[in-house]
């Protein structure tokens, strides 16, 4: 069985976030992935450079047409509840 939880590592030891539903002493595989910590600057330098990317590439407007068409036509599927 695979499963993927989040944990923290403090004072040398990988601490889950989550509770684990795990027998005491089983083995365990481990891989880490490390997920990089970026500050609010960099954050913010990395959105400003996406900014406009889409320009260009598509017409709103023809989405925009698209969807309501769709709607109109009564090809989107129905809401399961």
């Amino acid at each position: 069985m695979i499963t993927k939880v989040k944990a923290k590592f403090t004072n040398g030891h990988i601490v889950p976030l989550e509770r684990l539903d795990i027998e005491e002493g089983a083995d365990l595989s481990v891989d880490i992935d490390i997920e990089p910590h970026a500050s609010s600057r960099d954050r913010m330098k990395r959105t400003m450079s996406a900014a406009g990317g889409w320009k260009g590439r598509h017409d709103p407007e023809e989405l925009k047409r698209t969807l309501y068409e769709a709607r109109l036509s009564g090809s989107r599927e129905k809401p399961t509840l």
